[in-house]
């Protein structure tokens, strides 16, 4: 995995005030609940990937799916007749305008944030599922509600590598 070229906006303008010799990391220690974000994102670098009805869902809880996660995948298996691909596309959609209400104002970085999530998820669900293949979509283009990551189950083929789907 290879590091984001540049540091966000806010990053780069936080260390022209405090320095070039601070870091991410720096800026995690320097607000009061720092540690706090950093333990609550886990569930969004390293969430649990959980298996119900043939298809692989990213779960934001750590003991999987509650009722009402199963029941809105539920749904979307009626709203496709079951097309398992079709229904983890949705259920796997993060929108990341709705990780905050500041978010649009950072599109260059959350697009960045959502190749980073693409990579990582791609390294987990490899190591957890190793039979299976998966398409990664990370979309801002016209036709998407800001930037946005998903992945779904692609059919195995020997000769076919696993697609990624960038619209920019």
């Amino acid at each position: 995995m290879t590091r984001p070229e540049r540091f966000p906006e806010f990053l780069d303008e936080w260390r022209e005030v405090n320095g070039d010799d601070y870091t991410p990391l720096s800026y995690l220690d320097s607000s009061p609940d720092g540690l706090s974000f950093v333990v609550a994102a886990q569930w969004l670098f390293v969430p649990d990937f959980v298996e119900y009805r043939g298809g692989i869902f990213r779960a934001e809880l750590p003991r999987g799916l509650d009722g009402k996660g199963r029941k809105v995948l539920d749904d979307w298996f009626a709203h496709f007749s079951g097309d398992v691909s079709k229904v983890e596309e949705k259920g796997n959609l993060l929108i990341l305008w709705d990780l905050s209400s500041e978010a649009d104002a950072h599109d260059d970085d959350l697009v960045q944030l959502a190749r980073t999530l693409e990579r990582l998820w791609r390294l987990q669900l490899k190591d957890r599922f190793p039979d299976r293949e998966f398409t990664f979509e990370v979309l801002d283009g016209d036709g998407s509600y800001g930037p946005q990551v998903t992945f779904y189950s692609t059919p195995t083929r020997v000769d076919q590598a696993p697609v990624v789907v960038y619209e920019v």
